[in-house]
Protein backbone atom coordinates (compact mmCIF):
# COMPACT_ATOMS: atom_id res chain seq x y z
CA UNK A 1 0.00 0.00 0.00
CA UNK A 2 1.55 3.18 -0.69
CA UNK A 3 0.77 6.42 0.61
CA UNK A 4 -1.08 4.89 3.62
CA UNK A 5 -4.32 4.54 1.14
CA UNK A 6 -6.90 1.90 1.25
CA UNK A 7 -7.34 -0.56 -1.49
CA UNK A 8 -10.55 -0.29 -3.18
CA UNK A 9 -12.60 -2.76 -2.74
CA UNK A 10 -13.41 -5.47 -5.13
CA UNK A 11 -16.87 -5.79 -6.42
CA UNK A 12 -16.98 -9.47 -6.54
CA UNK A 13 -15.36 -9.88 -2.81
CA UNK A 14 -18.62 -7.26 -1.83
CA UNK A 15 -21.36 -9.17 -3.89
CA UNK A 16 -20.11 -12.50 -2.38
CA UNK A 17 -20.36 -11.08 1.44
CA UNK A 18 -23.70 -9.93 0.57
CA UNK A 19 -24.46 -13.13 -0.75
CA UNK A 20 -23.77 -14.55 2.68
CA UNK A 21 -25.36 -11.80 4.34
CA UNK A 22 -28.89 -13.07 2.67
CA UNK A 23 -28.10 -16.53 3.64
CA UNK A 24 -27.39 -15.28 7.17
CA UNK A 25 -30.83 -13.67 7.19
CA UNK A 26 -32.44 -17.11 6.99
CA UNK A 27 -33.29 -16.72 3.18
CA UNK A 28 -33.27 -19.90 0.51
CA UNK A 29 -31.88 -19.13 -2.61
CA UNK A 30 -31.32 -20.60 -5.83
CA UNK A 31 -28.45 -19.32 -8.60
CA UNK A 32 -31.03 -18.09 -10.60
CA UNK A 33 -32.71 -15.69 -7.59
CA UNK A 34 -29.15 -14.61 -6.74
CA UNK A 35 -28.42 -13.40 -10.45
CA UNK A 36 -32.08 -11.56 -10.28
CA UNK A 37 -30.99 -10.00 -6.64
CA UNK A 38 -27.46 -9.11 -7.31
CA UNK A 39 -27.45 -8.70 -11.04
CA UNK A 40 -24.21 -11.04 -11.34
CA UNK A 41 -23.99 -13.41 -14.33
CA UNK A 42 -25.30 -16.86 -13.91
CA UNK A 43 -21.95 -18.18 -13.83
CA UNK A 44 -20.57 -16.24 -11.12
CA UNK A 45 -23.83 -16.49 -8.89
CA UNK A 46 -23.30 -21.04 -9.81
CA UNK A 47 -19.30 -20.31 -8.57
CA UNK A 48 -20.03 -19.03 -5.59
CA UNK A 49 -23.06 -21.17 -4.24
CA UNK A 50 -21.02 -24.46 -5.82
CA UNK A 51 -17.68 -22.96 -3.61
CA UNK A 52 -20.45 -22.53 -0.14
CA UNK A 53 -21.80 -25.56 -0.96
CA UNK A 54 -18.60 -27.59 -1.17
CA UNK A 55 -17.55 -25.94 2.14
CA UNK A 56 -20.48 -26.85 3.55
CA UNK A 57 -21.26 -23.30 4.37
CA UNK A 58 -25.25 -24.13 2.99
CA UNK A 59 -26.83 -27.37 1.59
CA UNK A 60 -29.63 -28.10 -0.69
CA UNK A 61 -33.37 -27.72 1.09
CA UNK A 62 -35.10 -28.33 -2.08
CA UNK A 63 -35.38 -28.08 -5.65
CA UNK A 64 -37.16 -26.19 -9.23
CA UNK A 65 -39.13 -28.64 -11.23
CA UNK A 66 -38.20 -27.77 -15.09
CA UNK A 67 -41.31 -27.97 -17.64
CA UNK A 68 -41.27 -31.39 -17.84
CA UNK A 69 -40.89 -32.04 -14.05
CA UNK A 70 -37.66 -33.37 -13.24
CA UNK A 71 -35.66 -31.59 -10.36
CA UNK A 72 -33.26 -29.28 -11.93
CA UNK A 73 -32.60 -26.10 -9.78
CA UNK A 74 -31.39 -26.61 -6.20
CA UNK A 75 -32.93 -24.13 -3.59
CA UNK A 76 -29.59 -23.18 -0.85
CA UNK A 77 -30.38 -22.67 2.55
CA UNK A 78 -27.73 -21.62 5.35
CA UNK A 79 -26.36 -24.36 7.33
CA UNK A 80 -24.78 -27.42 7.38
CA UNK A 81 -27.59 -29.68 6.78
CA UNK A 82 -28.28 -32.63 5.05
CA UNK A 83 -28.95 -32.45 1.24
CA UNK A 84 -32.41 -33.04 0.12
CA UNK A 85 -31.81 -35.35 -2.72
CA UNK A 86 -33.79 -35.19 -6.36
CA UNK A 87 -36.82 -37.04 -6.29
CA UNK A 88 -36.52 -39.65 -8.61
CA UNK A 89 -39.39 -41.39 -10.97
CA UNK A 90 -39.50 -45.57 -10.70
CA UNK A 91 -40.16 -47.62 -13.74
CA UNK A 92 -43.90 -48.17 -12.91
CA UNK A 93 -44.16 -44.23 -12.49
CA UNK A 94 -42.55 -43.74 -16.25
CA UNK A 95 -44.93 -46.20 -17.72
CA UNK A 96 -47.73 -45.25 -16.18
CA UNK A 97 -46.92 -41.38 -17.54
CA UNK A 98 -46.43 -42.88 -20.88
CA UNK A 99 -49.74 -44.64 -21.41
CA UNK A 100 -51.67 -42.10 -19.92
CA UNK A 101 -50.01 -39.95 -22.28
CA UNK A 102 -51.06 -42.41 -24.72
CA UNK A 103 -54.71 -42.26 -24.01
CA UNK A 104 -54.64 -38.80 -23.30
CA UNK A 105 -53.52 -37.96 -27.37
CA UNK A 106 -55.88 -40.90 -28.59
CA UNK A 107 -58.73 -39.17 -27.06
CA UNK A 108 -58.05 -35.28 -28.28
CA UNK A 109 -57.34 -36.90 -32.08
CA UNK A 110 -60.87 -38.71 -32.04
CA UNK A 111 -62.24 -35.16 -31.51
CA UNK A 112 -60.21 -33.60 -33.61
CA UNK A 113 -62.03 -36.18 -36.55
CA UNK A 114 -63.57 -33.95 -38.93
CA UNK A 115 -67.36 -34.04 -39.53
CA UNK A 116 -67.86 -35.04 -43.53
CA UNK A 117 -70.80 -36.00 -43.14
CA UNK A 118 -72.79 -31.91 -41.92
Amino acid sequence: MKGGKKPAPRVDAYLFAKTWKMFEMDKQLSAHELVEILEVSKRTAWLWLRTLHEMRCIHIVGWYKDTIGRDQTPIYANGDGFDKPKSKRTPQDRKRKYYEKKARLAREKANERPNYGA
